[in-house]
């Protein structure tokens, strides 16, 4: 198995682009493409960075009648986590702005609804103090009307934040689109 053969097996194991084990490593995603199609290898400082990344001794990456462990994938727990925790955290970077989305929605049913309750308040106010008289109930209309005011503060609390979030994450997202056109057309 050749040195670039390896470098790919590492790479698929681990579930990479090649643009992003190049990230990682710190060069292009071309050099990667050579190095696994044997058209150039990569220095000894990029082996080294490959063989620590994974935890692949530099003997069983360099030697050509070696072949890698079995599970060349990352091998221990905390470097599975990070693993995931990147990704987790791309997602989120990528799609972010959604969850604004969803407490704008959040905010504007719950503030419909503070305005209903509202409304049914004033409209059935008489009929409601009869209503709770008359099973001796011991509630005022002034605890119902806090009820809605709080409702419509906590309706506005979730609308607000979730325009933060919604055009934070939305500048984020097209400001990583712009800076990855960027990228691809220096690299071209």
């Amino acid at each position: 198995m050749t040195l670039g053969e390896k470098i790919q097996l590492i790479r698929k194991e681990n579930n990479l682009s090649q643009e992003e084990l190049a990230e990682k490593i710190g060069v292009s995603r071309q050099a990667v493409s050579k190095w696994e199609l044997g058209d150039s290898i990569p220095d000894l400082e990029k082996i080294a960075i490959i063989s620590k990344l994974f935890h692949i001794s530099t003997d069983s990456m360099i030697l050509e009648t070696k072949d890698l462990p079995e599970d060349v994938s990352l091998k221990n727990d905390s470097a599975r986590f990070k693993k995931m925790a990147h990704q987790a955290s791309e997602v989120t970077k990528k799609y972010g702005y959604m969850t604004g989305y969803i407490l704008i929605f959040l905010g504007i049913v719950n503030f419909i609804f503070a305005v209903l309750l509202g409304i049914a308040w004033i409209g059935f106010s008489n009929a409601l103090v009869d209503l709770l008289s008359k099973f001796d109930i011991p509630l005022s209309l002034h605890f119902l009307f806090w009820i809605f005011v709080i409702m419509s503060l906590f309706a506005i609390g979730i609308l607000i934040v979730g325009i933060l979030i919604a055009s934070k994450g939305k500048k984020v997202s097209l400001q990583r689109t712009k800076d990855r056109r960027t990228k691809d057309y220096e690299e071209e």
